[in-house]
């Protein structure tokens, strides 16, 4: 005797049902990112970051003392379509001295970085 021919049409609705709701799940995850905090501010791929901001820095203003990393102080990321890096640094820029910057840098997929916020956070 086999089952009601209805019976399976209500399971393959419930399995299809299953799967977009876990579809669902997972499309939502992934447009809720939220920044999370580096672990390790010594890592090599924060101080690559952190250095690669000053160095576009001082390609931007030439004409300026340049600066040189110091340290990196609060820094996180964000994974998205490719990954946001906010780091809290303190550069010098020689006799002047050290300052605390805020930078933003972008990474795109292809692993290119693009500096897209360099600023002086200690100055009124």
């Amino acid at each position: 005797m086999s089952p009601p021919p209805h019976l399976f049409s209500t399971a393959a609705l419930l399995a299809v049902l299953f799967l977009l709701a876990a579809e669902a799940t997972v499309a939502r995850s992934n447009f809720e990112a939220s920044w999370q905090p580096f672990r390790n501010l010594k890592a090599r791929k924060v101080t690559a970051v952190a250095q690669f901001s000053v160095k576009e820095y001082n390609k931007a203003y030439p004409d300026r003392p340049p600066l040189s990393l110091v340290s990196v102080d609060k820094g996180e990321f964000l994974k998205a379509v490719g990954a946001n890096y906010h780091l809290y640094i303190t550069a010098a820029a020689g006799r002047l001295g050290r300052g605390k910057y805020q930078t933003f840098v972008f990474e795109y997929r292809t692993g290119k970085w693009e500096l897209t916020s360099f600023v002086r956070m200690d100055r009124g």
